[in-house]
């Protein structure tokens, strides 16, 4: 019996709690903020590769320069 208890007040939350979450709107999708999103990713992992790249070609020409 305590654990049909235990079960049932652990369901009751849940449902309260998603409920809520529906009520608040925590649950919907903005898709223009996803593309938004996506796009800074995007620009972002292209500056870090171009930072990448022009370190990576600096320590290569210093090594070479060094006898």
């Amino acid at each position: 019996m305590t654990m049909r208890r235990l079960f049932v007040t652990l369901l009751v939350i849940v449902v309260g709690i998603t409920g809520f979450g529906f009520y608040r709107g925590w649950f919907t999708v903005n898709r223009d903020k996803i593309q938004q999103d996506e796009q800074r990713a995007k620009e972002k992992v292209l500056e870090l590769t171009h930072e990448l790249k022009t370190k990576s070609t600096e320590a290569t020409d210093k090594a070479t320069e060094q006898p």
